[in-house]
């Protein structure tokens, strides 16, 4: 079912992937940013992708590119990371209150 893409609905997929707001697409292409939306919501049906972010990944994947990797963490950043599991202790839980006397 994957019709061909118009020449709008590509040269408005090429500056997407430049990361360029529909403004910047339509003052580029010399078109309204109401004529780029509606290019790229037909390159979304086309592409089977319902945002932006999703059209991008399988246009990159298109073109035999991978997204960059996340850069090395410095050592000792735990940023984004568990903490370790308590002794004796559900890991994913508060604590237990101590003993009532």
């Amino acid at each position: 079912m994957g019709s061909a893409h118009r020449p709008g609905e590509t040269g408005c997929g090429e500056l997407l992937l430049t990361g360029a707001s529909n403004r910047v697409i339509a003052r580029r292409m010399d078109l309204s940013e109401r004529t780029v939306k509606n290019h790229l919501q037909s390159a979304y049906r086309k592409l089977r992708v319902r945002s932006r972010a999703e059209a991008i990944l399988k246009l990159l994947g298109r073109a035999g590119l991978r997204r960059p990797a996340a850069p090395p963490r410095p050592r000792g950043d735990t940023r984004g990371t568990l903490p370790p599991p308590r002794p004796g202790g559900d890991p994913s839980g508060p604590a237990s209150p101590p003993p009532a006397d």
